[in-house]
């Protein structure tokens, strides 16, 4: 199974007035996310599913990606992506859509790139705001992934200037 980590672009700042789980993509956020997502579609990234965060910043990264990438039919909130996912719940994932070749997880760190790294069997693999890792892996097990794809968000948007 391909397996997509990709985390939230540029968000709003926390604050006393502002719960976490409202917090949006800015302005900036929401631009460079569009650039970022031409970019997965240049490379030819299509995952057959994406499962996002019910969090306002996560789920707007997965909407303007599903849209880029005209798969708005395979977007769904997924609760488990909230605060995590770890391992567990990768495994579950995993299970529920086993017959998918291809899936992408939009959510939040530190948990993409501890989750990264557990399934390649590193300490910790970097997911920068709207970066995007891909690990091929026959089962969720701790280190039987390879990463086989690290785009940084600066890749990510030169590839969509150029669409």
């Amino acid at each position: 199974m391909q397996i997509y980590l990709l985390r939230h672009g540029i968000a709003e700042d926390a604050g006393p007035n502002r719960l976490d789980t409202d917090r949006r993509l800015t302005q900036e956020g929401v631009a460079r996310m569009r650039l970022e997502a031409e970019g997965m579609a240049r490379a030819g990234i299509r995952p057959e599913i994406i499962l996002s965060s019910p969090k306002a910043r996560a789920w707007e990264t997965a909407a303007i990606t599903a849209e880029t990438l005209e798969i708005t039919d395979r977007l769904q909130r997924d609760s488990r992506l909230a605060d995590g996912p770890g391992l567990q719940e990768m495994r579950e994932i995993a299970m529920e859509f086993g017959n998918c070749d291809s899936i992408m997880l939009v959510g939040h760190q530190p948990y993409l790139s501890l989750l990264a790294g557990i399934l390649v069997g590193s300490a910790h693999v970097e997911v920068k705001k709207g970066g995007l890792v891909r690990v091929d892996c026959a089962e969720a097990q701790h280190g039987s992934g390879v990463l086989t794809m690290l785009l940084p968000p600066g890749i990510l948007a030169r590839l969509g200037q150029n669409a």
